[in-house]
């Protein structure tokens, strides 16, 4: 500890429609000073004016005046920043291998890069970090032994975006300290937080225009996938629906989410018409991960603003048939105790960044 008091480190989450940022001090117990959520509300009445998405990349210049703003809000001045980039600006794949040690590993993997990523590493900023072990089975093989094969996670991003997302750092005045996944942030913050031992939960993180979809076995990820559909996407069938503008359809959304009445039925049936896609898709990389390692996802977590909505782990548990719950471990943080409250309602949508800035204890 210094004589200022412990290390303060910022957390940063750039999503499709808004800017997520935690101050993070690095004590004993890692304590969550301050935090903030900017949003661009370009995207109610324009889709085409999310901040990013697997259609076009960020424009540092916006992204750097949208911090400068949510700097300016929360006070915040600390130095170093823990960044992620988005499921769809990244690649992602799970490798397995006979045992290796580390050097052989990198060796493998740098050979082969190609088979994986369709850039070249020179091209790209990436990591792997093992991600447990599978019984392969055998040809020939009649006694059920297999073969144990180590599992590795390799995520790889463009060197392009990570020098847009330096510049829009940098041009706040910050360093960017580290860029990964922001699955490996999820990933840290789940085990930092909760009971993964013998157990296979899935994350689904839903933002505005993207859904990333996670499933941690044991510990460690073993399935990644993203989807372009999110919140916003309700946000828009209801504006189409009822004929209104969208910020009228996002403040109903927030206002009704899943509670039906009669005089909401429209909004209802439009609600989860969108949420079906998502649910599909979810459904769909379940039953692959089941086939692949003969065992079922034993329960599903809701993260990111559209868990927000009301109602949606239930139907999620519902339609899907497996325990889902939201994402509410905010128990390892220390919170001052006047800001727990509003904290808590927020937190579904900072978990990413707390994830990130959790890296600088590494």
């Amino acid at each position: 500890m210094s004589l200022f008091g412990p290390k303060k480190v910022l957390g940063l989450d750039i999503g499709t429609s808004s800017i997520k940022i935690v101050e993070l001090a690095l004590g004993r117990q890692p304590q969550i000073t301050n935090y903030g959520v900017i949003e661009n509300i370009n995207h109610l009445t324009q889709p085409s004016k999310s901040l990013q998405s697997s259609a076009h990349a960020m424009g540092p210049e916006n992204i750097s005046d949208l911090l400068k703003q949510l700097l300016g809000k929360t006070g915040m001045r600390s130095g170093e920043v823990y960044a992620t980039y988005p499921i769809f600006s990244s690649f992602a794949t799970l490798l397995d291998f006979p045992a290796l040690n580390k050097d052989e590993v990198e060796r493998t993997i740098s050979y082969s890069f190609r088979q994986y990523v369709p850039l070249t590493p020179d091209e790209t900023a990436y990591e792997w970090i093992e991600a447990g072990e599978k019984k392969v089975s055998q040809p020939g093989d009649l006694g059920g032994g297999g073969m144990i094969k180590k599992l590795f996670f390799l995520t790889a991003i463009s060197k392009k975006i990570v020098a847009n997302y330096t510049t829009a750092v940098q041009g706040v005045g910050l360093h960017l300290k580290s860029i990964e996944s922001e699955t490996l942030s999820v990933l840290r913050i789940m085990r930092a937080t909760s009971h993964l031992d013998e157990r296979t939960i899935a994350v689904l993180d839903i933002g505005a225009y993207s859904t990333n979809i996670i499933v941690i076995r044991n510990g460690y990820v073993v399935v990644n996938r993203g989807l372009d559909s999110g919140g916003g996407d309700i946000t828009r069938s209801i504006a189409r629906g009822l004929g209104v503008d969208g910020t009228h359809a996002e403040e109903m959304k927030k206002k009704n989410g899943l509670s039906y009445s009669v005089e909401q039925a429209a909004v209802y049936q439009l609600v989860y018409f969108a949420l079906d896609f998502i649910l599909e898709e979810a459904r769909r990389v379940f039953g692959m991960y089941s086939s692949k390692f003969d065992e079922p996802i034993s329960e599903v977590v809701l993260m990111g603003g559209a868990s927000l909505l009301k109602g949606v782990d239930g139907y999620f548990s519902e339609k899907l048939g497996i325990k889902t719950t939201l994402y509410t471990q905010m128990h390892y943080f220390y919170v001052k105790p006047e800001a727990t409250l509003s904290l808590e309602r927020a937190f579904s949508q900072l978990v990413v960044a707390a994830g990130a800035a959790l890296k600088a204890k590494e």
